[in-house]
């Protein structure tokens, strides 16, 4: 979920709160027709129709600019945690911003949400999951696609901003008919701290744990403490920059702002560890793959759940295209067990990225299924009623076959003191990414 600024191109405040009026008295002299004209005409002369509300969407790296022309706001709410908004655009629909960052829009929302759940879901095995917690996603949209696989006996989804849920409610319910997903007696939504949440669970073991927050978001160490102390100076050559001086990255024990800031620690994975099935599985998105977050994570993931470096083998990356977000989206799979995945009939290789294309549909159709409570067809959009719409065996041997930028970095992973995430070069005061 990349940052983006919202700003008025066109109109002014006025436009902005009186263009539902403007849209209503327009309708109203469509419907009246030739006496509504009159009648104008014998008053004063009618005024342009102003134009409506534009939005220009930057993401702010330096020189690259994306601008989303024509977005209306449709709900907005400051609440205790954050800006929660609601937009209308002609690109990507209707689009959900926490903090002026987008995180989900209608036209690919699918794309992230399939690409979260569903290779976590088919690791844990052929008859789990049948426990799974969603931390964070408010949305919704994560506990849809969780709610199609038939083993799940019951779902929690907690999440801090209750004004997240309700808005999604509002207006995101219709996204792949969610509405109706909302009603299966599986599911629950706690409104609270995950972090305090998983800490006093006390319920049969988790099979699945989807980490749907927002990325981790650094702030600057208050006592400005070198970065040799946490990773050491070997990576870093003369002349580069050091990314973890930047404001939005730190090392992990840097301030990390914003209501994710209890998650991204190492006390809460050791909650997860703690309430986690022994073959149980864990997926965070990890922000774009060209991010020095996803290297922080990675490497995080590493070190809380193999505890050296060499125990990578049962951390999984794999990255998604998610159009809104103009990026190569990344995921973090990681399996409890060092042996990746169960004794599973129909996915028996031990590298999750190694599965047979006809292996992978064929556990789709196996273990996903129309929820009783969902009656309408489940796409709007051709092929009709595919339960799935991105997700099946080519998708998932794409999903895991990673960019060599991608595993060069990881390589690059260590829990030495000599470990140094990503190089970014200073050019003319300008952050230019080593990808």
């Amino acid at each position: 979920m990349f940052s983006v600024g919202c700003s008025l191109v066109e109109g002014d405040a006025d436009a902005a709160q009186n263009e539902e009026a403007a849209d209503a008295d327009a309708d109203d002299g469509d419907a009246d027709g030739d006496e509504s004209v009159a009648a104008a005409d014998n008053t004063k002369p009618v005024q342009p129709k102003k134009k409506k509300l534009e939005q220009i969407w930057y993401y702010p790296y330096d020189g690259v600019e994306t601008v989303i022309h024509g977005c209306r706001q449709l709900h907005t709410n400051q609440s205790k945690y954050q800006k929660v908004e609601i937009m209308d655009s002609p690109s990507f629909g209707r689009m959900l911003l926490l903090d002026d960052i987008v995180m989900s829009a209608e036209k690919d929302e699918y794309i992230y949400h399939e690409s979260l759940v569903h290779p976590a879901m088919m690791a844990a095995g052929p008859d789990r999951p049948k426990h799974v917690m969603i931390a964070g996603g408010g949305e919704l949209s994560t506990a849809r696609e969780v709610l199609k696989h038939k083993s799940v006996e019951r779902v929690t989804l907690v999440d801090i901003d209750g004004a997240v849920v309700n808005a999604a409610r509002s207006h995101l319910a219709e996204w792949g008919n969610t509405k109706q997903y909302l009603d299966d007696p599986r599911l629950s939504i706690v409104i609270d701290d995950a972090f305090a949440w998983l800490k006093a669970y006390s319920g049969p073991a988790l099979d699945v744990v989807i980490m749907d927050i927002s990325d981790p978001d650094f702030g600057m160490s208050t006592e400005k403490e070198p970065h040799e102390k946490h990773f050491g100076s070997g990576g870093l050559k003369p002349g580069e920059f050091d990314p973890y001086e930047a404001p939005k990255f730190g090392p992990p024990d840097a301030e990390i702002v914003g209501p994710t800031h209890p998650i991204y620690r190492s006390e809460f994975f050791q909650l997860i560890k703690k309430n986690l099935s022994p073959t149980g599985i864990v997926v965070t998105q990890s922000t774009s793959s060209t991010d020095v977050s996803f290297v922080w994570l990675y490497q995080t993931m590493c070190i809380e759940f193999g505890g050296r470096a060499s125990a990578c083998s049962n951390v999984h990356p794999y990255t998604a295209h998610i159009p809104s977000f103009t990026a190569l989206w990344s995921f973090i799979l990681v399996s409890n067990s060092l042996t990746d995945s169960p004794p599973d009939a129909l996915l028996p290789h031990t590298t999750i990225a190694d599965w047979p294309i006809a292996s992978v549909d064929a556990a789709i159709a196996d273990r996903t299924a129309t929820p009783a409570t969902v009656t309408a067809p489940i796409n709007a959009l051709p092929p009709h009623n595919e339960l799935l719409r991105w997700y099946d065996g080519t998708a998932h041997r794409h999903m895991f076959a990673l960019p060599k930028t991608m595993r060069r970095k990881m390589k690059r992973v260590t829990v030495d003191s000599d470990f140094a995430p990503l190089s970014v070069k200073a050019e003319n005061n300008k952050r230019v990414w080593e990808y």
